[in-house]
């Protein structure tokens, strides 16, 4: 199991993110340097968060699980499916929220995705 999360954490999670480290690099380089703040306001954290939880969900329901397990795994479905639709509707709201709002919004869903995530990725592999 603990394979499994470790090659999760590093093509799941850390590449699923690259794009928001792309973004980084590239503020780092201009005249007005990094800001944290500004390139989480843009949202690409939310899209990143939905994609994470959508492919731990993608391992959870494609691996067979005896009965006694049928419980646990529905209920770390369902909130892997709660954090792709809290996700995406944050995504629809980025235009019309104030910045620092979504940059809140983002690390706090961001969180709650990568556990959720972890749970289902970790209760896939040691099914």
């Amino acid at each position: 199991m603990v394979h499994k999360l470790t090659w999760w954490v590093l093509f799941g999670v850390l590449i699923g993110i690259l794009p928001l480290f792309v973004d980084g690099l590239k503020a780092l380089m201009s005249p007005e340097g990094l800001a944290i703040e500004k390139s989480l306001a843009k949202g690409e954290l939310l899209i990143s968060s939905a994609a994470i939880s959508a492919a731990a969900l993608g391992e959870l329901f494609f691996v067979p699980f005896p009965g006694s397990g049928r419980v646990f795994r529905a209920f770390a479905g369902f909130c892997g499916i709660l954090c792709c639709m809290f996700n995406s509707l944050a995504y629809i709201q980025v235009p019309f929220s104030e910045p620092s709002a979504v940059v809140n919004a983002s690390i706090i869903l961001f969180c709650f995705s990568v556990l959720s995530s972890a749970a289902n990725v970790g209760l896939a592999a040691g099914r």
